[in-house]
């Protein structure tokens, strides 16, 4: 299946569109993973961590457990507008603080190290996947096995990223619950999240495979009936 120039050209055109987006996605994704604390510690020099307080439901019996704090001061004309936290900012006022040592902690640390590999690996694929389409229409083989294996392998590659990423601070909200929860004043829950894009990407994914797989099968029945 060879594509006439303009067709080459629409392609070259949407990948390098897609390759811009892709690229500022990719580097807003990277300033979250390597810079998040270190802005936080900008703040707050001894920071702990980012924690739920609660899994909060309006109306919810988990939304009453939870101490409300005063935003805006009231007075006799005005009301006294209140708020329940759902996450808190941790961080010590001692000049000699030392981050605790935990598991939880360690692991929400390789939490980071695995998202930015699994970043890293989605972006080598797609980029072959492009370049092996490019090389490809102007040799007339567009639809390869090489790059339905690719998308094959994004599946579970995208899947563990974005589970991981609903999750980044999951060990870490395990670590401080176990060290604090005690001494807090509020309640201090971790919880555990998986979003709907977390299985409609790997789903897609899998639709896009089965469609690329059965374009290969045209592709190679063309070629043994010319």
């Amino acid at each position: 299946m060879k594509l006439n120039k303009r067709s080459r050209l629409l392609l070259t055109t949407s990948f390098v569109a897609t390759s811009i987006l892709g690229t500022l996605a990719i580097v807003h994704i990277a300033a979250q993973i390597f810079c998040g604390l270190k802005i936080a510690g900008e703040k707050y020099e001894n920071v702990i961590g980012i924690m739920d307080t609660n899994t909060l439901w309006y109306n919810s019996d988990s939304a009453e457990e939870l101490a409300p704090i005063v935003i805006i001061e009231g007075s006799d004309t005005e009301p006294q507008i209140l708020a329940e936290p759902t996450e808190v900012l941790l961080y010590s006022n001692a000049e000699s603080f030392e981050m605790p040592k935990h598991w939880g902690l360690t692991a929400w640390r390789m939490q980071y190290y695995l998202r930015a590999i699994l970043l890293v690996a989605m972006v080598v694929m797609l980029l072959y996947f492009a370049f092996a389409t490019l090389r490809g229409s102007r040799s007339g083989n567009l639809f390869t096995k090489s790059n339905l294996n690719i998308i094959y392998a994004l599946v579970p590659t995208s899947f563990i990223y974005l589970l991981v990423s609903d999750n980044v601070y999951t060990f870490m909200q395990y670590a401080i619950s176990e060290l604090y929860s005690d001494k807090a004043s509020i309640a201090l829950h971790g919880a555990i999240t998986v979003n709907a894009e977390t299985f409609i990407v790997p789903l897609l994914l899998i639709m896009v495979a089965q469609l690329y797989k059965v374009a290969i099968t045209m592709n190679e029945d063309d070629a043994m009936t010319i």
